[in-house]
Order: structure tokens, then C-alpha cells, then sequence
């Protein structure tokens, strides 16, 4: 499902709410037709993975911030998610190659390197719910539109959200909805 909303339209709370960050007040929520209240933020965090505008990158290796997401990933698990991520070339390119150290917030990385890590965590955590809140901020267009092709396998067989204030990618969605001010509206459907 595709999700498209300007600034402030509430995609963001929408993704809080759904982790269980934030409570709702009036109305329901479920998930697979249990009341979202039910579930703990971390049994939904064990259905979910979130790919954010925001997301942190710890002062340690690519290695080890792409093993957050799965521990006993093998050396050729993270390298297939950097693949995807279209990271690895890049990764392949570093003297200590997955041993780089990506300093505090991945401040060694540029903002779309960095982004291309969270993706890369994502693949790897491989759970039913992939959210993707604008997942190619940041990336130029040739590797947006490589992302968005090696993303097509990855999406197979789970429920995704793609949210977006962009175009880019929300072809590859069956139903893509507008967010205005809190308000859900159908814009379409593959």
C-alpha cells in the first residue's frame, strides 16, 4: 500500500501509532484483527521492520550495524542486503570493507549512504511488514530507480507501506492512498 501526503499530513504519526509509540484516543486499530493495544511496541518491532527518515546508524562497523537487525546473519546475508541496498560496490570499494567504521550517526557516510545501511538492515531483519518512510530520501535518481528495482523481490510476499511525499515508486504498490490532515483518501490502484 502506497501512502502519499505532504508535510505535516500525519504520515509520521500514523507510523507511531501502528509501532505503538503513540496510544490513539478515539476509534480502533488492529493488527491481523487483534486490537493494536494488545501487542507490546517490541512484538510489533518482531512483525515490522521500519525503514525512517531517521534512522540511527551507531558508532561502529557496517558489519555490526547491519548485524543489529539479524545476529547471526552470515558474511553472504550482509552482503546480499548491501546488494539490494545498492550499498556494496561502496562497501567493496573501503580499505576494511565491512569493518569501516561509520562514526557517531554515520557521520562518515553521506546522508544517502547512510539511508542505503537502514535499508540494508531491513533486508536483512526480514519480517511480514516492511514500512518504508520515504526510503529513497536522499538518494540521487540512478540509484533511486536501482533501488526501487532490486526492492520488487525484497517486497514479495510482504505487507508493505510505502510513505512517500514522491511519485517515485508507488507503481509498485496495489493501492496507494493520499493523507490530508489526518484523513485517508483511495488516489488508485494497480
Amino acid at each position: 500500500m502506497g501512502l502519499q501526503g505532504s508535510t505535516s499530513a500525519g504520515k509520521s504519526t500514523l507510523i507511531n501509532l501502528l509501532l505503538r509509540f503513540y496510544e490513539y484516543q478515539d476509534g480502533t486499530a488492529s493488527f491481523g484483527g487483534v486490537d493494536l493495544r494488545a501487542f507490546s511496541s517490541e512484538a510489533i518491532a518482531a512483525y515490522m521492520s521500519v525503514i525512517s527518515q531517521r534512522s540511527y546508524l551507531f558508532h561502529t562497523t557496517i558489519r555490526d550495524n547491519l548485524l543489529l537487525a539479524k545476529g547471526d546473519a552470515s558474511a553472504a546475508d550482509l552482503w546480499h542486503a548491501l546488494e539490494v541496498a545498492q550499498l556494496a560496490e561502496f562497501v567493496r570499494a573501503q580499505k576494511l570493507g565491512l569493518d569501516t567504521i561509520v562514526g557517531e550517526a554515520g557521520i562518515r557516510l553521506s546522508g544517502g549512504q547512510g539511508r542505503r545501511v537502514a535499508i540494508a538492515r531491513a533486508v536483512l531483519k526480514d519480517t511480514p511488514w516492511l514500512i518504508l518512510d520515504e526510503p529513497t530520501e536522499g538518494l540521487d535518481p540512478i540509484t533511486e530507480q536501482a533501488f526501487l528495482r532490486d526492492l520488487q523481490p525484497v517486497m514479495a510476499g510482504k505487507t508493505v507501506l510505502y510513505i512517500t511525499h514522491r511519485a517515485a515508486g508507488l507503481a509498485l504498490m496495489d493501492h496507494t492512498y493520499i493523507l490530508n490532515a489526518g484523513k485517508l483518501q483511495l488516489k488508485g490502484h494497480s
